[in-house]
């Protein structure tokens, strides 16, 4: 193992190779050692599989970039006067050498952009041979003829390079031959002549890029002790052999880094040997005792640990198969995020026969519960990691498929779309990571992305070097690119923004984007199919995690999908979007940016209801408030489930209606009110889908976070008393034409002094307990100088109601009934400021919240008036001074006595000597 520079760069040659053994990767040990018997027989094109791939992973392309140069009027001129000329470039020709001197260009953009027009002469030597078949015969060694193979490829590549200069240099030679020998019919101008030259140049330069490459590749092999990673770390560095190293070959800040990378390992070596603290050292045992268990050769190399071949990155295939008992699937490819391209088979058929067995996996529930705030986060992919896994040769022959050629190939590694595939590669992950955790690395894992948290930045580096180290040592590979490895509080994972300092998850603008894009595609189009519909929603379910009434706004889209797949059986017909599913893609495109954001921490409820629903009411208690009341005729026909959650729905209305910015928990008995509220709904019931979105959006508006939980029966008791005694004498209702016509004669009347949810006549009302409508309990306690109102209260609050109107000096509008013998009955006479109305004697007059009328105005009992009363003495006065003194003119027919009760004659009292008649509505 290294640890410093002298280990990594000085010490002998024999020992380097003892250490650095242990931590070759699979692919090199494969080819050193010739353990896998394909690895011997691989073709050139296994390495080269391409002209250029041999060079792509090191080398970012940069023919794009343009190379022309600006003329420059400062160049040295040739001037033998002068002592010793010193022959320099121009800074424009220097530049230009410089860039394609030390910048790979790809074999495609030379062949399209160079060779195709000043093509190499097919009658000269310029192309590269290729190596005799005879060689392998002559050479006894399998491992030297594959590493002559790699060696003479690398050589062949450079040579070939050079040869591309036999192009433009060619056609230079041909044109100024013909001028020599007095043909004028080829002239060339000067600029053409000049471009020819620059593309000499380039490609001159490009074959001194690919001997750099070859020659930097010989010296990092040996330092490495493995040339797969020799590779990488070139590619890596590019950036820092491009900005030049100062006439060497790496470079001083090449150095730097294998300085850092020596000090990594020592860290890593150094968490390794702590895990044997407190016990003898032991000798490191070389590599050859190492293997020289007594075990057959099959448990000797795990493909586990030997990690994924070539062959494995490109799908893991095999030779041609032509046997009975086997399964062929189809296979696609899909493209991943970074441009690749990822094989997934289509083996729906296949996992229809493989058992399933339920294990958990570790996501984004896991971070919210471990992430702390104020921690540093870093992010570690694994490249191919699925591939990395090898199936057992006995099975490999369920997972066949046809090429483009006809062949059936087969799979020797895991492949994407086998259903046992993600629960098989967290199982293996579950040793690695019970080892990582054992020693005190917090993380949370999902397949192959790995998430580090830490308080500390320097012990979060240190966490993520000994998982860099021991995934390496594993065999796995890591994906530098898609790898966050700097500390920071902000972090992507799991396709979220995860901030740390705020405590807070949101979506990324590009999925926001994604989101807009398929949602106005969906909307623009006519019809759209089952599969496209499928994808969008889950395309939205997928981002519940950082948007909180996701769930909320697919509910439609759902169902509607449902449907038609049962009737269409076939996700590629084509449908159209229903009007409830086009106001759900609606509210996407208009407030997904809105709502991006989801707190990572729940706090402690600010307020905790207790709700229940019986066949004849609501009811919930709320710390020491207690509510509830009947259900109307209509809400009485709804199924329990739905009457749970209207009564969940009005607790929260009664209690929460004035506040904001807060969290309610609900304590229900009833399993399926409390799934439909903590998943804001269903996917079998539209009612039901119907209530929870009202109680959401009620939520939403007001930015209440809201949670439910199952409390039984048995202890829900305080609600489920409230639920069942819901009788009240307070609870008729007046009938609304008759209110209509009131409003009409002495209106605006804007405010209900006494009513509920059920017999309110204004939207404006107040109650006497919690309500879910009301603007406040307990008309008493409110101001009623101003108020245009109207009162229909208990007859025994009629005296009080009255008072209050004297003291508050109001004017409203209220119901009594006819009632001589009351107390307060001269008081109505002497406070009003119109004459009352008689209420006609209907039968509909005053009814419940179920529709049943009123007893007592059945049996003609009950005769109620409405008065316009005033606490103001100057308004009663002059009221009764437009009365006349006498109501028995000449010529009319004699009054009965005022001992005839009231309601029966046409006058309501007497007020010092006037009379006080009523006004009916016989009309009505």
């Amino acid at each position: 193992m290294m640890t410093d520079r002298e280990s990594d760069f000085s010490e002998s040659n024999e020992s380097r190779r003892t250490k650095v053994e242990t931590r070759r990767s699979p692919a090199f040990q494969a080819r050193r050692h010739g353990a896998d018997e394909s690895a011997s027989s691989e073709s050139e094109s296994d390495y080269y599989h391409s002209d250029d791939d041999h060079y792509a992973d090191f080398a970012t392309d940069h023919s794009d970039e343009d190379g022309s140069q600006g003329e420059d009027d400062s160049r040295e001129r040739f001037d033998p006067t002068v002592g010793d000329q010193i022959d320099k470039l121009t800074g424009g020709m220097r530049d230009y050498v410089y860039k394609h001197f030390t910048r790979h260009i790809k074999d495609e953009v030379i062949k399209e952009k160079i060779l195709k027009e000043t093509p190499i002469p097919s009658n000269a030597v310029f192309t590269t041979p290729l190596m005799d078949d005879f060689v392998e015969e002559l050479i006894d060694d399998k491992k030297a003829i594959m590493y002559t193979k790699i060696h003479d490829g690398s050589l062949k590549f450079v040579q070939k390079r050079i040869g591309h200069v036999m192009g433009p240099l060619s056609k230079i030679w041909k044109t100024v031959q013909k001028g020599v020998d007095g043909d004028e019919s080829t002239s060339m101008g000067i600029d053409e002549l000049l471009q020819l030259i620059e593309k000499t140049i380039l490609l001159l330069g490009q074959a001194n890029v690919a001997c750099l490459y070859e020659r930097r590749l010989n010296v990092l092999s040996k330092i490495f002790g493995d040339a797969k990673k020799a590779r990488k770390s070139i590619f890596t560095n590019e950036t820092l052999f491009i900005e030049g190293t100062q006439g060497k070959l790496l470079g001083e800040d090449y150095y730097k880094v294998l300085e850092r990378h020596s000090k990594s390992r020592k860290r890593a070596r150094e968490i390794s040997d702590s895990l044997g603290k407190g016990k003898a050292p032991k000798r490191r045992k070389t590599v050859d005792e190492r293997r020289s268990y007594d075990q057959p050769q099959s448990q000797r190399r795990q493909p586990f640990r030997r990690g994924p071949s070539r062959k494995m990155q490109r799908g893991g295939r095999t030779s041609t198969y032509r046997r009975t008992y086997q399964a062929q699937s189809n296979i696609f490819i899909r493209q991943k995020k970074d441009g690749g391209l990822r094989p997934i088979f289509n083996l729906k058929g296949l996992n229809k026969h493989i058992q399933y067995h339920h294990f958990k996996m570790e996501g984004f529930l896991t971070v919210k519960n471990l992430i702390q705030k104020g921690d540093y986060m870093v992010k570690v992919d694994l490249k191919d990691a699925y591939l990395s896994i090898l199936i057992h040769e006995d099975h490999r022959k369920y997972l066949r498929f046809l090429n483009s050629e006809g062949q059936t190939l087969q799979f020797r590694s895991l492949p994407f779309g086998l259903a046992s595939g993600p629960r098989l590669f967290t199982k293996i992950m579950k040793p690695l990571v019970a080892f990582l955790r054992r020693i005190g690395i917090r993380l949370v894992i999902y397949l192959d992305d790995i998430l580090i948290m830490n308080q500390s930045q320097d012990a979060l580096q240190r966490d993520r070097d000994s998982l860099i180290w021991i995934l390496q040592n594993l065999g796995f590979v890591i994906n530098w690119k898609k790898s966050q490895l700097t500390p920071t509080p902000n972090l992507e994972f799991l396709g979220f923004l995860i901030d740390s300092v705020m405590m807070k998850v949101t979506l990324p603008e590009n999925k926001i984007h994604k989101i807009l894009d398929k949602c106005n595609q969906a909307l623009n189009k006519r019809e759209i199919t089952i599969q496209e519909l499928a994808s969008l929603v889950g395309l939205l379910n997928a981002s519940r995690d950082a948007i909180v009434p996701t769930t909320l706004y697919v509910r439609e889209m759902q169902m509607h999908q449902t449907k038609q797949l049962l009737l269409a059986k076939n996700y590629q017909s084509k449908i159209k979007l229903s009007k409830a599913c086009k106001e759900e893609i609606k509210w996407w495109i208009n407030h997904v940016q809105e709502h991006n954001g989801k707190q990572l921490l729940t706090p402690s409820p600010d307020l905790m209801i207790e709700s229940d629903a019986s066949n004849l009411g609501w009811g919930a208690v709320c710390q020491d408030m207690k509510m509830g009341g009947p259900w109307s005729k209509e809400e009485k026909k709804l199924h329990i489930n739905a009457l749970e959650l209207k009564a969940a729905h009005l607790a929260l209305k009664s209690v929460a209606k004035n506040k904001t910015d807060m969290l309610v928990h609900i304590k229900m008995d009833n399993i399926t009110a409390v799934a439909h509220i903590n998943k804001m709904g269903g996917t079998k019931s539209p009612t039901l889908n119907q209530i929870t979105k009202e109680i959401w959006e009620f939520c939403l508006k007001r930015e209440i976070t809201l949670t439910a939980e199952y409390l039984p029966g048995l202890m829900n008791t305080r609600a489920d008393w409230e639920s069942r005694h819901v009788k009240s004498s307070s609870q008729w209702k007046l009938n609304v034409m008759i209110f209509k016509q009131l409003n009409k004669v002495w209106g605006p009347i804007l405010i209900d002094l006494f009513a509920d949810r059920l017999n309110n006549q204004t939207p404006a009302y107040f109650s006497w307990r919690p309500d879910p409508g009301a603007l406040g309990i307990d008309a008493f306690m409110k101001h009623w100088g101003q108020l245009k109102a109207y009162a229909f209260p208990p007859f025994c609050l009629i005296p009080r109601v009255l008072a209050k109107v004297m003291k508050d000096k109001a004017k409203i509008v209220i119901i009594t009934p006819s009632w001589q013998t009351q107390a307060a009955y001269p008081m109505l006479l002497s406070m009003a400021v119109d004459c009352p109305i008689l209420l006609p004697p209907m039968k509909n007059l005053l009814t419940s919240p179920e529709g049943q009328a009123h007893p007592l105005i059945l049996d003609s009992t009950l005769k109620l008036v409405a008065w316009k009363v005033s606490g103001e003495k100057q308004e009663q006065e002059d009221f009764r001074m437009k009365l006349q003194t006498s109501w028995w003119n000449h010529g009319e027919r004699e009054l009965r006595p005022l001992t005839t009760p009231a309601g029966n004659t046409g006058v309501a009292g007497v007020v010092r000597g006037t009379w006080i008649p009523f006004r009916p509505l016989w009309s009505m």
